[in-house]
């Protein structure tokens, strides 16, 4: 009887994907401090700053979940590959938008790519650490590397302005990609176990479009910059969008979310991590 062997490039491989996850941490943070440097630059309107900061984490919320559930029907490692990829395009067209409208766009762009980036880490953790007490170490690091990670984003990012312009503050993911692409390309297991089954994209599109109805009228609303009946038609879509979405998650009962599985469980670290993420992702 085969004993099964696990993978002897499993930790360079965690290396590998941590710093993958890195950057699309940091990215929720650095961009603070080079606000108002990019906002005298690009003669960007308080509205516009508001969504160049929050279209970002907007969107990737959003995707989340529905990226996860691409990848376990096409692989962790192909769409972390591509994430990776539209990462560092994404990063290198933020660093020379010439206008707020396209920073936006590109910010949106690195949503997408960060959203197929997180639930990829994940699952190459799960899928790479078969042991219950390597999987937590696993866990536990990769919990580190992201709380590390949105804590130094504004000190990275005044120390490249103290130096270079706002847009190095996106170009600084440019080099990271090129270093993290060819190694996961190399590191990660080509086999993966994939599964079929329903892709949610439109649940996440109703989500997104909520979240954006939302955060558009609170914004318009206390800003008072647009008419009232423009905020009040603004808002009401939004309930209806998240509801939906809410809906159809519930339709099929292996999917849905409730508190139960956010209750975290003590590793044998003696650190306590939930288990939603890597034992409850849907599909």
């Amino acid at each position: 009887m085969s004993v099964h062997q696990p993978d002897p490039k499993r930790w360079l491989g965690l290396v590998a994907v941590m710093l993958a996850f890195l950057p699309v941490v940091l990215d929720m943070t650095i961009l603070h401090v080079a606000v108002p440097t990019l906002t005298q630059a690009l003669g960007a309107s308080n509205t516009q700053v508001l969504w160049i900061i929050d279209i970002y984490p907007l969107l990737m919320a959003g995707l989340l979940v529905p990226m996860g559930t691409l990848a376990d029907r096409v692989g962790n490692r192909r769409i972390l590959l591509a994430g990776l990829t539209i990462f560092g395009l994404a990063s290198a067209m933020a660093a020379f938008a010439p206008n707020a409208p396209l920073l936006i766009a590109t910010r949106m762009l690195l949503a997408v790519g960060g959203a197929m980036i997180m639930p990829c880490v994940l699952g190459i953790i799960r899928r790479t650490f078969e042991d219950e007490t390597e999987r937590g170490l696993a866990l536990g690091l990769w919990g580190t590397v992201g709380a590390a990670g949105a804590a130094v984003g504004p000190l990275i990012g005044g120390a490249l302005l103290g130096h270079f312009w706002w847009g190095s503050v996106f170009l600084i993911n440019v080099p990271v990609m090129a270093v993290v692409l060819p190694a996961c390309w190399c590191l990660l297991s080509r086999r993966e176990k994939i599964t079929h089954g329903h892709w949610p994209i439109g649940q996440a599109m109703l989500l997104i479009l909520g979240m954006i109805a939302t955060v558009y009228a609170i914004k318009a609303g206390f800003a008072a910059r647009q008419p009232l009946a423009l905020v009040l038609l603004a808002w009401p879509p939004a309930s209806p969008f998240c509801g939906s979405l809410s809906e159809c998650s519930c339709a099929a009962p292996r999917r849905c979310w409730t508190c139960r599985s956010l209750r975290a469980r003590p590793s044998s670290q003696g650190s306590s991590w939930p288990s939603w993420p890597v034992d409850r992702w849907p599909g």
